[in-house]
């Protein structure tokens, strides 16, 4: 009989005080569990006012007291009685003041880290190169301090950490409790149920690997440690590791380190000296490894076995021997081992129940068969980021199906974050916060923590407004159809499902019609807005703007077909409805994208040409499809249109005006086609693009105002998308999501638009989407050499994901430096940056190089055969203007390559590097497999 069943027997019996002894009793017996001698910390229990009511007594009489309500208790063992949760847990939560056994979707309820050392590192000890910083650590220590190791991924400091805490626990009779931080529920809870469970030792060191990894768990580690060293007078030392990038986060901390340094290369040159001729490639070895140890090992073996110096996918092939991942048959095992090494190169860990609940229990079996995985604390997980990136560019290279080709990494670890559960999130986007915010990280700052909540909140508001109150939003399709895109970027099935269904009974699209039709008992709301709102807004246009009606004589307000407007307009809304639909229907899609290019104006603007934004909104339909101006003559005249100046017929005047009068403003109309043309592959160095997006920089102050959601949701998506300064539009973002999220906006007729809370709903979901995504791309820089593994060169500008990611400019190769800056041990590690920075360009633009020549030559190939194995005609002309893009980046190519033999550094040929690589390889950073 479990603990719980007698609770829950006992109670409905009314015996409360029977009731409050059966869990004193259960946290008595689990303290006993498995501790030979007596407690570090012993814990009494009495039943209080309804209370059990718990002592937590250290060995010198001091004591914490917490208290349980008995109905809480109950409760938890009511809804917990499939497995039996740890009621210890319960204490360690009440004593930090969390409560992660109560909140999580995908952990077993009750289960938190056990803070035990990590047995599959320590195989590893017999092959650790020890160094002086070893020895370093130990002497610390042993001097009664705190000691922080700083570096770099894969430099050594986990092995060097393991290797010191060994030492106290066999020399000095330490308990070692250990928490690795890239783990979510190695926390405080867990380092106080370490204790709770440990025994009374002469000394205990805390053991805190990667400080950078959790935030909110590094402060409250902390917090406690002092505590039980103020309060409790336990002798508690602390062992820690960090990146050089939690600067600002170690000195936020209530300890003070004694900071040891760690480089990788100290490792590399002692495995070097111990092998022939390596000393001839020493530098070859500290560029291609970067410090990182693992890399440099692999590197090594290689170089001993062939003679030479791997290239990256050589390397990467070296490491998928060594780890045997090269053995790895079954196409689902070797796509699920892709997915641990992509979540695995953002140190993201697999919770076990979520790997069975999404039914690969069958391959993680395989993968932890085979070593590639491993298994600590519930928590899955491939290992460092530099195993990771190489198995990513190895499947990559090796396994990838064209018909089904692997998904961004950056996709991939958002797809699981936004379904694994708060601890997982919440630490991940803290630790992007820490890197992209360490000059001043302050808790109050973390912008992307502060975001993921309110975007549950706004996806919740949405579902609840669909299943719950008014699917139908007052009857305004339009509406119903921005929720619905929301709605399944959310992936909330249901809920999109009672929205679908209202959006396709009411709007008719079949090849009959030259533009989809409504049909109703009713009309929608959202077509008043065009027949009385919009078309009274531009008769006001047309009289306070003279110059501009002169213009439009052709297309006056009284002129406008304002019923061929409103069903133009939903054709695009249409377009993004069906392309992102959880059930999607291809037929669907297919046939609005052909009702588009029928509806399509011959100067590639759609109707009326007075109104950029309804252009702007169809392109952004037909991206949601896959389409660009690359593999679409609709987009790629459409974008022709948008961006012709004024004078020569076009709309672009230095932004785009609304042609709406005061409906659209004209920051709304110039983020639209903003986005629509870098959604469409125009790049972010573009004049226009340049433009518009000084225009919505100067205009930040007006539209961030009260009351112009509309615009901000439109402005931060573009700027988001466009410009190196995304992270001053973030607050904006948390602004929406709040204002959505709490249900503030009117979305009554005569507003801006009727549709407006699900209209800001469906930009904010994609935007954090794109946000959340970019962080992870600009993550992974910080691990270089696994990022140059992975497939990108060191020093490249993030190159875009899926969906809303920036494009980067044009321009030369930025390079990332990590400094912590109030240590001296590496005062002179920049004394040559410059000369650095400039070689590392030339090896960055020298790969380019190198990967486009592979590129280009490997996409001629296949059109040609495509080309010559199929002649049919309606075949042939798509393939023929294939070919011809190819050729010309080969040509383009070419011609980089010359201009950069004269002139390695010229910003012209790196610029046109830049160029052709954002072409080539598009919106997803990888090479493009068009058919």
């Amino acid at each position: 009989m479990t603990w719980q069943s007698e609770l829950l027997a006992s109670l409905s019996r009314g015996n409360s005080e029977a009731s409050a002894a059966i869990v004193i009793r259960q946290v008595v017996q689990e303290q006993k569990n498995g501790i030979a001698r007596q407690p570090a910390l012993i814990v009494h229990g009495e039943f209080q006012d309804d209370e059990v009511v718990f002592s937590v007594r250290a060995p010198g009489g001091r004591s914490w007291t917490v208290g349980r309500p008995l109905l809480d208790l109950a409760e938890w063992a009511r809804s917990r009685s499939d497995f039996e949760p740890s009621l210890l847990a319960a204490v360690a939560s009440s004593v930090t003041g969390t409560a992660h056994w109560d909140d999580e979707e995908w952990i077993p309820f009750g289960y938190v880290g056990t803070g035990s050392m990590p047995h599959d590192l320590i195989r590893d000890i017999d092959h650790h190169v020890s160094t002086d910083r070893d020895d370093m650590i130990v002497e610390k220590l042993a001097g009664g301090l705190d000691v922080l190791v700083v570096g770099p991924p894969a430099s050594g400091k986990t092995l060097s950490i393991l290797t010191a805490a060994q030492r106290r626990q066999s020399h000095h009779e330490d308990h070692v409790i250990w928490l690795d931080l890239t783990e979510a529920f190695d926390n405080a809870e867990a380092m106080m149920l370490a204790f709770l469970k440990a025994p009374r030792s002469r000394g205990y060191l805390v053991v805190v690997d990667n400080l950078q990894a959790n935030v909110t768990a590094t402060y409250a580690i902390f917090d406690l440690i002092t505590r039980l060293r103020d309060e409790l007078d336990l002798p508690v030392r602390t062992l820690a590791t960090c990146w050089p990038s939690a600067h600002d986060l170690v000195l936020a901390l209530p300890v003070t380190f004694t900071r040891i340094a760690a480089r990788g290369t100290e490792v590399i040159h002692m495995l070097l000296a111990e092998s022939r001729q390596t000393d001839l490639v020493a530098t070859e070895f500290d560029e291609l490894s970067g410090g990182d140890v693992l890399l440099a090992k692999s590197a090594l073996k290689y170089f001993q076995r062939r003679g030479r110096m791997p290239d990256d996918d050589e390397l990467a092939e070296t490491i998928a021997a060594v780890t045997r991942a090269d053995q790895v048959m079954r196409p689902e095992t070797r796509r699920t081992l892709y997915w641990f090494a992509s979540l695995g190169g953002f140190e993201i860990g697999v919770y076990r129940m979520f790997c069975e609940t999404e039914g690969l229990a069958a391959p993680v079996s395989e993968l932890l068969s085979m070593k590639l995985i491993t298994c600590s604390d519930e928590v899955l997980s491939i290992g460092h980021p530099s195993k990771a990136a190489a198995i990513v560019r190895y499947a990559v290279g090796h396994w990838n199906d064209p018909e089904h080709p692997f998904e961004r990494p950056s996709k991939l670890a958002f797809e699981y974050l936004r379904r694994s559960g708060k601890a997982a999130v919440q630490a991940t986007l803290e630790k992007l916060d820490l890197v992209n915010h360490r000059s001043e990280n302050r808790r109050e700052d973390r912008i992307l923590a502060k975001v993921w909540p309110h975007r549950k909140a706004l996806i919740r508001f949405l579902r609840d407004q669909s299943i719950a109150r008014d699917h139908s939003w007052g009857g305004n399709v339009a509406s119903a159809a921005f929720a619905a895109i929301a709605l399944a970027l959310a992936d909330e099935r249901e809920a999109w499902k009672v929205s679908a269904d209202y959006v396709r009974r009411h709007w008719r699209y079949d090849a009959s019609l030259s533009l989809p039709a409504y049909h109703g008992a009713q009309p929608s709301p959202d077509a008043d807005d065009f027949f009385v709102h919009i078309r009274s807004a531009m008769r006001a246009e047309d009289e306070s703007s003279p110059i501009w009606a002169n213009r439009r004589s052709r297309q006056s307000a009284e002129s406008i077909n304002m019923d061929r407007f409103h069903r133009t307009w939903m054709l695009g809304i249409l377009l993004t409805f069906e392309n992102t639909a959880m059930l999607r229907d291809p037929g669907r899609a297919e046939l609005l994208k052909a009702i588009a290019g029928q509806a399509q104006l011959a100067s590639g603007a759609f109707y009326p040409e007075r109104v950029p934004w309804l252009t702007a909104r169809v392109l952004n339909g037909l991206w949601h499809g896959g389409d660009s101006r690359d593999t679409s003559a609709i987009v790629r005249d459409a974008c022709e249109w948008l961006r012709r100046p004024v004078d020569d017929g076009g709309p672009f005047d230095g932004r785009w005006r609304s042609g709406t009068g005061s409906w659209n403003s004209d920051v709304l109309t110039t983020a639209m086609c903003m986005t629509a043309l870098l959604h469409a592959g125009v790049p972010a160095s573009d004049r226009c693009i340049r433009a518009g997006y000084g225009y919505l920089k100067e205009q930040m102050p007006e539209w961030r105002q009260p009351g112009r959601e509309i615009d901000c949701a439109a402005a931060a998506e573009a700027i988001m998308l466009a410009g190196p300064d995304r992270r001053e539009i973030y607050p904006a973002i948390v602004d929406l999501l709040i204002w959505v999220g709490n249900g503030d906006g009117d979305g009554s007729v005569g507003e801006e638009e009727s549709m407006k809370i699900p209209y800001v709903a469906e930009q904010v979901v994609w935007i954090v989407q794109g946000i959340v995504q970019r962080e992870l791309e600009a993550l992974l820089q910080d691990f270089e050499p696994s990022a140059r593994i992975a497939g990108a060169s060191r020093g490249e500008a993030v190159t875009p994901a899926d969906g809303a990611v920036p494009i980067a400019a044009a321009g030369p190769p930025a390079t990332r430096t990590l400094e912590l800056r109030d240590t001296g041990d590496d005062a002179d590690a920049d004394a040559d940056g410059e000369a650095e920075t400039d070689a590392a360009t030339r090896r960055a633009v020298t790969e380019r190089l190198e990967r486009l020549g592979r590129e280009i030559t490997a996409n001629i190939t296949s059109r040609e055969a495509a080309l010559r194995g199929r002649n049919h005609a309606r075949n042939r002309r798509p393939i023929e203007a294939q070919l011809a893009i190819w050729l010309n980046r080969k040509n383009t190519r070419d011609e980089a390559a010359a201009q950069f033999a004269e002139n390695p550094l010229s910003g012209v040929a790196v610029a046109l590097v830049d160029r052709l690589w954002a072409e080539v390889f598009g919106h997803h950073g990888q090479p493009s497999r068009e058919p």
